[in-house]
């Protein structure tokens, strides 16, 4: 067989196809010696070039591309790209790796291809190179995980080593005042003789100020007071100096520096925990004790009983639906939260039903509903110890119960931590709300918070400094670590409606004894760390976390820990997870966690097609914990390793979740809304 070919060239090349067998007039064109002992392949040229006369010249045609062979033609049919179109290729790759139609039909026609060709390469090439991308990231990802962990292990060991020199120290003093030794010995082997001096003044162990006035003194000598065994208590307006003379308590002094040593490991940020942190800390705990539920399984039936009785009634609203389409007010709730507030046109004067709202483990939290409204005019942040009114920080550190509104669209840039106090609803429905640039939200030792319909992004750490955390309070705090939303010893708190990226450390942490807490109709992107719970595995307080994440949409750029839990109850419920890089759902120390009715769209990546990840413990161990997937949608390849007996105590009455066929109806509208007053939110 023979077929031509003339390029736009004066010359003239004639193509020779062979099937196997070398005719007579083919040899007779071949130099002797060409091609010792017989044919010389399927293929060769005879090509002519009018320039320097006729010539004769033989090759095999090079194989350019072999992604090609994938797409198989007929024999004698296959056109193979040269090394020189392949080099052309590969530079118009590197400017632009996108093939539009007119650019296609260029390239085509510079080549002397078919625009097919063009397309199919431009396919194979953009392959290998997202392939490329994803090992890169996978393998930076890895080395920084890997340092961070080791990091991490090395502060466990040096906050370990410190520990025990306190006690170390603790018992030789005790060992000392026993034998007799004098107090004043030691303050030299303890102080630097500059200090020595001032040692012997009164020292301020705890400060409250009240708010209004927190430039006076502060302790009043009009106030009430009375003195018992060297500590002054001041009375009157909620003032008090604890203080006393250090050369008639040395013993209590030392230990007072052994508790504030080990705070600065344990007490979150707070540098000073003063006697107003300890018992914020102790009516917290109380707090959460009280709202832990002993038959969690109860909680999850309550919740999905509430998912089957929506859906049990969406096909009547679909046909109503149809009748309200051209109307104004005319709303789709996919839900039941949604569906609770959201099609009500009227929303802007029923804010406080949203209240009413929760579901799963934080459905008690109720916020700000008992109290008045406080409408935020000013987004800036310029004084932390005394706020302005009208500042967010300012409504936030009020005592009593608030429902936060804002006056309009605003950037809210966090100079540091935003520490909230009880019984707060912030509520960023009418207008668009973003907290982003700065530092982020701490919810720490309350109870009963609410967040709904506002904009988490771009959070760094904060410097730490004087802070003010309540109206009569105000203390020093450390660095903190970047957290989108920090919840700390902290019980009933409800997120809802909220859109998080691209913060310092992770978007929600919940950890140190946290619980009744539920996080739904969120959407998370741009993250590696999403959510924490729990962070230690040496914190056994954190048995009592009972969460549920729910409605949520996991989707692009994010990497892992959706959630990443320890020691509690997680349920993990009609969320849509289309978006990870290493995995969805992992833990450690034992977690109870229950996946209900989620969709798990596993990356192309084959190394992580896999949902869940056990840590730091081997498979005998981590079979026995109680990992549970029902009713979920996996999807490319997606797979959940389960683990553990079957969750039975009272499992035997609950109503099933929806299978993750519907969580793109459920989570459609996840996400900060944007509502408008007096049409459905």
């Amino acid at each position: 067989m023979m077929e031509g070919r003339i390029g736009e060239s004066s010359g003239m090349a004639v193509l020779f196809t062979t099937d196997g067998i070398c005719t007579n007039a083919i040899e007779a064109l071949l130099a002797p010696g060409s091609f010792a002992g017989g044919c010389p392949g399927p293929q060769f040229m005879v090509n002519s070039d009018g320039t320097h006369g006729n010539s004769l010249k033989f090759g095999l045609e090079e194989t350019a591309d072999d992604d090609l062979d994938e797409y198989p033609q007929r024999p004698g049919k296959k056109r193979r790209l040269t090394a020189d179109q392949v080099e052309f290729l590969e530079k118009n790759f590197e400017v632009e790796n996108k093939l539009e139609p007119e650019r296609k039909l260029q390239l085509a026609k510079d080549l002397g291809l078919k625009p097919r060709q063009v397309a199919i390469w431009f396919q194979n090439r953009r392959a290998r190179w997202k392939a490329k991308q994803l090992e890169k990231g996978y393998e930076s990802l890895k080395s920084s995980y890997d340092s961070l962990k080791l990091d991490h292990d090395n502060l466990l060991k040096e906050n370990e080593k410190l520990q025990a020199e306190v006690v170390l120290l603790t018992s030789k003093l005790l060992q000392e005042e026993k034998d007799g030794s004098s107090w004043e010995s030691f303050q030299l082997r303890i102080c630097p003789d500059k200090l020595q001096p001032g040692l012997a003044a009164q020292v301020m162990l705890c400060k409250q100020e009240d708010f209004s006035s927190a430039n006076s003194a502060v302790l009043e000598s009009e106030s009430p007071q009375h003195v018992d065994d060297g500590i002054i208590y001041g009375g009157g307006k909620k003032k008090t100096t604890i203080s006393f003379t250090m050369e008639y308590r040395p013993r209590f002094f030392f230990l007072s520096l052994v508790f504030l040593a080990s705070a600065a490991f344990t007490s979150a940020h707070i540098a000073d925990y003063d006697e107003f942190w300890q018992k914020k800390a102790a009516l917290a705990r109380s707090h959460a004790n009280n709202a832990y539920n002993p038959n969690p399984e109860s909680v999850t039936q309550h919740f999905n009983d509430a998912v089957m009785r929506e859906l049990a009634t969406n096909s009547t609203r679909r046909g109503l639906r149809g009748k309200m389409r051209n109307q104004e007010s005319s709303c789709l709730a996919t839900n039941p939260i949604d569906r609770c507030f959201r099609c009500q046109p009227n929303w802007v004067h029923h804010r406080k039903k949203l209240a009413t709202c929760a579901k799963g483990f934080g459905r008690h939290a109720t916020g700000g509903k008992n109290g008045d409204f406080y409408v935020v005019t000013d987004p800036s942040d310029d004084d932390l110890v005394n706020p302005r009114n009208g500042t967010l920080r300012h409504a936030v550190i009020q005592d009593r119960p608030l429902w936060i509104v804002f006056a309009h669209d605003m950037l809210i840039r966090l100079t540091e931590e935003l520490i909230m106090n009880s019984n707060k609803t912030i509520d960023g429905r009418g207008v668009n709300v973003q907290i982003a640039y700065g530092a982020g939200l701490t919810i720490q030792f309350v109870h009963n918070v609410i967040i709904h319909n506002i904009r988490i992004h771009d959070i760094k750490a904060g410097n730490g400094g004087m802070i003010r955390d309540s109206e009569e309070h105000y203390g020093l705090r450390t660095r903190s670590d970047g957290d989108g939303i920090s919840i700390f010893g902290a019980s009933n708190i409800w997120i809802d409606h909220v859109s998080m990226s691209n913060c310092m450390d992770g978007l929600i942490d919940a950890i140190e004894g946290s619980t009744a807490i539920t996080i739904s109709n969120c959407h998370f992107t741009q993250h590696n760390d999403v959510m924490l719970f729990g962070a230690s595995d040496s914190f056994s307080g954190d048995a009592i976390m009972q969460i549920t994440v729910a409605f949520n949409h996991f989707g692009k750029g994010l990497v892992q820990r959706m959630p990443r839990c320890r020691w509690g109850f997680v349920h993990v419920v009609n969320n849509d997870y289309t978006h990870w890089m290493m995995y969805a759902v992992g833990g450690s120390q034992h977690p109870t966690i229950l996946s209900q009715g989620n969709r798990f769209i596993a990356p192309p990546t084959l190394f992580a097609k896999e949902v869940t990840k056990r840590e730091y413990s081997p498979e005998p161990v981590w079979q026995q914990w109680s990992w549970r997937s029902e009713g979920d949608l996996m999807a490319n390849g997606a797979f959940f390793v389960e683990s553990g007996a079957p969750i039975t105590k009272s499992y035997g009455d609950l109503i099933k979740a929806k299978p993750g066929s519907f969580v793109t109806r459920l989570t459609r509208f996840a996400g900060s809304r944007p509502c408008v007053p007096n049409k459905p939110c």
